[in-house]
């Protein structure tokens, strides 16, 4: 009796210990301090983290590999969409089986997918297994660009804390003003592997003009020094900046062909610049010298409207009463922040299209002082599509 005792107490012992291991495999959580590689196993719909990371499966999109009992001419692969959470913000991504995926501060692998495919079985979405492999990468001392030189139109200007004065002309009491303009873009511009810095500067010489220039500076590394700075244009109305695979991208919105000075900028304009040498050139949309760098094939699209337009609504509706389209500016805010991600403006039909990365985010048009009142729209950009989000601003008119 008391060996059977033994035996069943053996049993249990065996029972929760695999139970114990199942769960440690799902959900591995590093100690402090470490910088990988770190393996992390999740089910769909579940969240782990590791190196202030994140991961959520949120559905497989493809598993084409090949059946463990078939013979096939082709492996084929996984691919499944999941949420991505991380010190740079949070997004959906597509991962593929044994791609990774390298953001500025960590490299994420899917690595394996459990279980193996069979013949004639079908694999339901709660049973899938995923593995995760994430890398911390090496940090660098990003450049100090508030304080750094910037050569604009041939000339060496050293901005201290952003902002810098110089005479016009030897003697003169005239001066030109030269200061950053929004957060900086980190990134690799020269493929050293460490990080450097792309700013909007603008400058002004006491006139009407306000010109808007991309500066780089490079990683403290690197002994180097970028020799120009690129004009953008004159009282522009900028959006964004950052570096995507080496490569500067500067979103903005200029004048209509063809339109005075004193126009609003209603057109969206995206420069691609490369550094080349020493100097900053312009390069096409997809000429990244080695993969396409095409702004993101996402966003939002949508109308801003003012209504009502008349004082007493018709049954039927009166087409003379309908709301009318509103040309005015917009912000879009990542959600939860209060800086804006990007500006724009819808045209005269009240129409509007923004480029985004997948992610939430808020919309806002800017109405009047008191009226029209514009209510903020909240809506999710997934990969590959545009959202369509229309704005409705209340006139008052009752």
């Amino acid at each position: 009796m008391k060996n059977y005792a033994i035996a069943i107490g053996a049993l249990v012992l065996v029972g929760v210990g695999a139970w114990w291991l199942t769960q440690v495999r799902e959900a591995r959580v590093p100690s402090g301090g470490q910088t990988g590689p770190l393996s992390l196993d999740a089910r769909i719909g579940q969240e782990v983290s590791g190196l202030d990371v994140r991961i959520v499966p949120i559905e497989v999109l493809e598993d084409s590999r090949c059946p463990i009992d078939v013979q096939c001419i082709q492996a084929g692969t996984v691919r499944i969409r999941a949420r991505l959470i991380s010190g740079l913000g949070e997004a959906n991504q597509e991962f593929r089986l044994g791609q990774p995926i390298t953001t500025e501060t960590e490299v994420v692998t899917l690595t394996d997918v459990l279980p193996q495919p069979k013949a004639g079985i079908e694999i339901k979405e709660s049973d899938y297994l995923f593995t995760f492999a994430i890398t911390k990468r090496p940090q660098s001392i990003v450049p100090d660009y508030e304080n750094a030189t910037y050569v604009i139109e041939g000339q060496p200007i050293q901005l201290v804390n952003g902002r810098a004065e110089t005479p016009t002309a030897p003697g003169s009491a005239t001066k030109v003003v030269t200061t950053t303009f929004g957060p900086a873009a980190i990134g690799d511009l020269n493929g050293d592997g460490h990080a450097d810095a792309a700013i909007l500067l603008t400058q002004d010489a006491g006139g009407s003009g306000t010109f808007f220039y991309v500066g780089a500076v490079l990683n403290p590394v690197d002994s180097r020094s970028v020799e120009n700075a690129y004009l953008l244009g004159d009282r522009i109305a900028p959006q964004n900046i950052e570096i995507r695979e080496g490569v500067i991208i500067a979103n903005y919105a200029e004048r209509a062909p063809g339109s005075p000075m004193t126009a609003r900028p209603s057109v969206g304009v995206s420069k691609y610049l490369k550094l080349e040498g020493s100097r900053l050139v312009e390069i096409s949309g997809g000429d990244s010298g080695g993969g396409s760098i095409l702004p993101y094939n996402s966003g939002v699209r949508g109308t801003v409207s003012l209504g009502p337009t008349c004082p007493v609504e018709r049954i039927p509706p009166d087409p003379a009463c309908a709301d009318k389209p509103y040309a005015t500016a917009i912000a879009v805010y990542r959600t939860g922040l209060k800086t804006p991600f990007v500006l724009g403006n819808s045209d005269a039909s009240g129409a509007f299209k923004i480029s985004l990365p997948p992610g939430a985010y808020t919309l806002s048009a800017t109405g009047g002082a008191t009226l029209p009142r514009c209510n903020p729209v909240e809506f999710v950009v997934a990969p590959g599509a545009y959202t369509v989000a229309s704005i409705s601003c209340d006139t008052g008119i009752r």
